[in-house]
């Protein structure tokens, strides 16, 4: 089976480029990761009551701005990007008989 659609290696290397920008993107979206465990971790301890009200809503709010903004400027670290080059449509095989 030597079909050149189904091979694992045609998409192109990443230039130094296209890298730099994958680990932008990564390190934005920990950034966000952050921000809603921080958004989770308010919420339980407004409910929980350990943590005085005002403490724990602005948690809340604090960790739903850093996700918010992480994810944004995730995105926008991949928008610069060219878009990949579309893969040639397979085509069905002839049936045996």
């Amino acid at each position: 089976m030597n079909d050149p659609i189904l091979t694992l290696y045609t998409a192109p290397k990443p230039d130094a480029a296209m890298r730099r920008s994958l680990l932008i993107c990564g390190l934005w979206m920990r950034a966000g990761f952050i921000g809603a465990s921080a958004t989770a971790v308010g919420v339980i301890q407004v409910f929980d009551r350990d943590w005085s009200l005002v403490s724990a809503l602005s948690t809340a709010f604090a960790g739903i701005l850093l996700a918010a903004f992480g994810w944004r400027r995730a995105h926008a670290a991949l928008g610069s990007q060219p878009k990949a080059p579309k893969l040639p449509i397979a085509t069905p095989a002839a049936a045996h008989r």
